[in-house]
């Protein structure tokens, strides 16, 4: 199934977005659902044959707090009258214990996320902190937007069945074909770079663009997008800082990018080589 056509389960049992060529669907099955990712580049980048075997060079807990706090950030941001209903907030003060593990089976069997007051907390002010931005209501509130969607595609050189997320996929009223994409992310701070004299422990957001490859990241995405047919107008980086102190918008520059172009390109050929048996 890696090397195929976009899986045919994908128009059989998810509908169609207004987006010619992407789906909606949740994120726990687009991440089960055949295709390369741009974050799966790092694992191959790493071995291809481990990736193939369903093991992964990363610690990837979806349970772990960042992950978690990530997500809420993201739908908060996205869905801000539903996103609630994803969650429920543990009453007590210390994660651990019967009462812990009695409230997360709870939570498991309702289909909710346990996260404790703090967590929620931090979120809320979050969502206030980033309703005062200028740009919040034409970054998130735009009737052009289209949110959380999936698309497949073969790349080209490879012939590796890809795949894409997109956070924000505004499509330019001037043409269909024309998209800008907003991509979410949250960092210890929105400032793009840290004097080690202030502080020894918070990194700048540039740390995190080459620690986490957002690099190779809009690379992949600006690529994939071009090879279903668009043309990417923009691809911004929405930062929020944890900090609560601020968020920005970053675009990489052209050698960022090449960059990404060029590992992601070496790992889908590595993993060719493998699948291939050459």
């Amino acid at each position: 199934m890696i090397i195929d056509s976009a899986p045919s389960a994908v128009s059989e049992c998810f509908g169609r977005a207004d987006v010619e060529g992407f789906y909606h669907i949740d994120n726990d099955t687009y991440h089960l659902l055949p295709g390369v990712s741009s974050t799966n580049t790092a694992d191959i980048m790493v071995d291809p044959a481990a990736y193939l075997n369903g093991e992964s060079a990363f610690d990837k807990d979806p349970n772990a707090d960042h992950f978690v706090f990530g997500s809420m950030v993201h739908e908060a941001l996205m869905f801000p009258d539903s996103f609630r209903d994803l969650y429920n907030v543990f009453p007590g003060k210390v994660r651990r214990g019967k009462k812990w593990e009695a409230f997360k089976d709870e939570c498991s069997e309702a289909g909710l996320i346990a996260i404790p007051n703090q967590m929620m907390d931090d979120c809320n002010r979050i969502i206030e902190m980033v309703g005062d931005v200028p740009e919040h209501d034409a970054l998130f509130s735009s009737p052009f937007n289209n949110y959380e969607l999936s698309g497949w595609i073969n790349e080209p050189e490879s012939g590796i069945l890809c795949k894409i997320r997109t956070d924000v996929l505004r499509l330019l009223p001037s043409s269909p074909t024309v998209v800008d994409i907003v991509d979410i992310k949250t960092a210890p701070t929105a400032e793009f770079e840290i004097d080690p004299g202030v502080s020894r422990y918070t990194k700048g957001f540039k740390y995190s663009i080459r620690s986490y490859g957002y690099y190779r990241q809009q690379a992949f995405y600006n690529d994939m997008l071009e090879n279903m047919g668009y043309t990417v107008n923009s691809f911004r980086f929405f930062v929020i800082g944890k900090d609560l102190k601020g968020n920005a918008l970053y675009t990489l520059g052209d050698e960022w990018i090449e960059e990404g172009r060029e590992e992601y390109k070496d790992a889908l050929a590595s993993l060719k080589r493998i699948i291939m048996g050459v």
